[in-house]
């Protein structure tokens, strides 16, 4: 292998390197809260793992409208909350993240259908009333 040759495959993995670590990805931001609490609305990084804690299993079983997304689960929370706080365009995040804008379509579609339904079940569950309990209205 000649100078030349070596050169061009040290840019070649040096740029490569550098595309991969640009990819946006939640546990880059463990020990950096105030970037969490600017996304995604939480105050730190373990903060978003008990919320995504809280939705349960059924996080990991999503049925998407197109097919299962590469990003993990995590990223694909992350995203979403990037979406719904900063409201950043989709052309944006397919590029923070690495993904077409079909995947950061239907991840989005999918997750905000899927938590504004748990949302839902979880507010009926609270205000069921039982047969017994008396309401005094003033």
């Amino acid at each position: 292998m000649t100078c030349t040759e070596l050169f061009v495959c040290c840019i070649c993995l040096q740029t490569q390197t550098l595309a991969h670590d640009s990819r946006m990805d939640i546990d880059n931001y463990q020990l950096d809260d105030e970037a969490v609490l600017y996304y995604t609305g939480l105050k730190s990084y373990n903060a978003f793992i008990d919320v995504l804690a809280s939705l349960g299993s059924a996080a990991y079983c999503l049925n998407y409208l197109y097919s299962t997304p590469t990003l993990s689960v995590k990223n694909q929370f992350f995203l979403t909350l990037i979406r719904l706080r900063r409201y950043k365009p989709h052309f944006e995040l397919s590029r923070d993240f690495d993904i077409s804008l079909t995947e950061v379509s239907n991840i989005i579609t999918t997750w905000v259908r899927w938590i504004a339904g748990f949302l839902l079940r979880l507010w009926f569950n609270l205000t069921i009333c039982p047969n017994n309990l008396v309401l005094r209205i003033s």
